[in-house]
């Protein structure tokens, strides 16, 4: 049987590895010049290929139960399996699953020795402009096939090929695609003067509002830009972002950082109280708990002079910068619209794919796998543990 995959990102490749160890005859359809380009970008060039805390809960409401079965039919133990079974050999950090090289470049190369071994063919640069049947027609070829699987990515790293340019391909054959944007990346912010504390990183718990209301919460790091807010817990929050987005338009839709997350705020009310006897800045009082600059935006934030003395604090401003260390809020105007974005939130519609094999609910003899799919998770190795099962699950052809 003819199997062509579309698409030679991590999702793809397993497909096809999967699909050729079934002795099916295979495919690897590439509009980059190099396959598995994404790959190398992730993890920071180190390739998170998994988590072992694996469980749908971090992926988006929407898709939860949809993963839920995903991750039965192949789990992150399967995931390390696999690789170990090419020669890949990982650790663990804190749950976060690396190859011990640290390269992202160990993780594609065995993943094409593995295809190359198995004589699955791979054609790059080529450019698919229709799907007719059960032909695929590009700009320079025609290829027939009994089966196809789709793992085109999303919208993000465009250079690697995962450019959306396959969506209008799948509206033809009778899907819906849903709103695809690109998350896992930083937010813009309204707030003023940000390049003062551009640079800074801080510990945070960062709670996103919208009406007032929590929408959800993430700890870690959080790094402040020229633009606004970045690093992983906001990465985090970029999911619900989206989805408030397509609501409400960014109005009212706030992070609220709590700085200094291991005092509470009676506790920093009476540190700042006993900082009167200390006789130096303000600024520097604040930066025993905080980064430097943090304290000094803060300290004008509050209108309170960081270079005054500390014992001329007032009850008022006592009260005025605990808050504002515990509610440091910034306004989101937009994500950022980055090719550095992680993941794709939106794609095509769960509804009409099953979760148990992958295959189009519309066309039988198609299949998805990967980002293509309306499916997203927070940083951690999740989308990639997605992009691996679904892979196999669709490779298997059932």
């Amino acid at each position: 049987m003819k199997v062509c995959v579309l698409g030679a990102g991590a999702s793809g490749l397993m497909a096809a590895i999967t699909a050729r160890r079934n002795n099916e005859d295979v495919t690897i359809i590439n509009n980059a010049n190099k396959p598995g380009k994404k790959i190398l970008m992730t993890g920071n060039g180190k390739c998170n290929i998994t988590n072992l805390s694996m469980n749908e809960s971090f992926y988006d409401d929407d898709c939860k139960a949809y993963v839920k079965d995903v991750l039965e039919l192949f789990s992150e133990k399967d995931t390390l399996k696999f690789f170990e079974g090419i020669g890949v050999h990982t650790y663990d950090k804190d749950g976060y699953v690396y190859p011990l090289s640290n390269q992202a470049s160990t993780v594609l190369n065995h993943m094409l020795l593995e295809a190359e071994r198995l004589g699955v063919n791979v054609v790059n640069e080529c450019i698919v402009k229709d799907i007719k049947g059960n032909t695929i027609i590009c700009e320079d070829r025609e290829i027939n096939f009994d089966k196809l699987i789709i793992a085109t990515g999303g919208v993000t790293a465009k250079k690697s090929g995962s450019d959306g340019s396959s969506y209008d391909l799948i509206k033809k054959l009778g899907h819906t695609v849903s709103n695809p944007v690109p998350v896992l990346t930083g937010v813009v912010c309204s707030n003023k003067r940000l390049k003062d504390i551009s640079g800074v990183r801080s510990k945070v718990v960062a709670n996103l509002l919208y009406d007032g209301k929590l929408i959800d919460s993430e700890s870690g790091e959080c790094q402040f830009t020229d633009k606004g807010l970045s690093g992983i817990c906001i990465f985090n929050l970029s999911i619900k972002i989206k989805k408030l987005i397509e609501k409400a338009e960014y109005k009212n839709i706030v992070i609220d950082l709590e700085l200094c997350p291991e005092i509470n705020k009676e506790d920093l009310e009476y540190l700042l109280r006993t900082s009167k006897n200390l006789g130096m800045p303000v600024a520097d009082v604040i930066n025993g708990y905080i980064n430097y600059k943090l304290a000094t935006y803060i300290c004008k934030n509050a209108n309170v002079n960081p270079y005054k003395d500390s014992s001329e604090l007032t009850d008022k401003d006592i009260k005025i910068l605990s808050d504002k260390i515990k509610h440091f809020t910034f306004k989101v105007s937009e994500l950022i619209n980055s090719d550095n974005a992680q993941a794709t939130s939106g794609g095509v519609s769960l509804l009409e794919v099953d979760s148990k094999t992958m295959k189009s609910k519309i066309n039988d003899n198609v299949y998805f796998a990967g980002e293509v799919l309306d499916v997203v998770g927070k940083c951690g190795g999740y989308n990639l543990q997605f992009a691996f099962s679904s892979g196999f699950i669709a490779g298997c052809l059932k």
